[in-house]
């Protein structure tokens, strides 16, 4: 894999046991593309924002990210923190989407780890968000709709990112 030539890593390098113990403490299994990715980089603030192609509606949008997650990051930057905040704190997306970055707006970049789209990229939309019943425990919408399609993998998507 390729390394992203304009991140800065203001965090340490980890290895294959803190990934695999990532999924086993939230109960995932992440695409081999992502897992090579957080061993050789670990994620980091990209400087500057990088754009990438979206479909919206069916239409190419431009899209960008400014921060890929990592293992044991600073709070902003810190994978840990992203899925607890938007699956146990708050329930704000399906458990099958692995929030693996954000844009300006706070915008989620997120990988599917359902079987069928398992290792799409996807842009999760906050101002679009879909509502959950807790008391009924299920979406108030699909919970992909207020997602855009981005790439067919991480691979791919770190790919079509171009810094701006």
């Amino acid at each position: 894999m390729m390394p992203i030539a304009r991140i800065e890593r203001p965090w340490n390098l980890v290895g294959d046991l803190k990934v695999k113990g990532l999924e086993k403490a939230f109960g995932m299994n992440f695409p081999k593309d992502y897992v090579d990715f957080l061993v050789q980089q670990n994620g980091g603030a990209l400087k500057p924002e990088h754009s990438y192609t979206m479909s919206f509606n069916g239409r190419p949008m431009l899209g960008g990210i400014r921060i890929l997650y990592g293992i044991e990051a600073e709070s902003w930057g810190d994978i840990y923190d992203a899925i607890e905040t938007f699956h146990l704190h708050e329930r704000r997306m399906p458990e099958f989407l692995l929030p693996i970055g954000s844009d300006s707006g706070d915008n989620q970049i997120c990988i599917i780890l359902d079987k069928k789209r398992f290792g799409e990229i996807v842009h999760w939309e906050m101002e679009s968000e879909v509502g959950y019943d807790k008391e009924n425990k299920k979406w108030l919408k699909g919970p992909l709709d207020n997602c855009h399609f981005i790439a067919k993998s991480f691979s791919e998507f770190l790919a079509m990112l171009k810094s701006d």
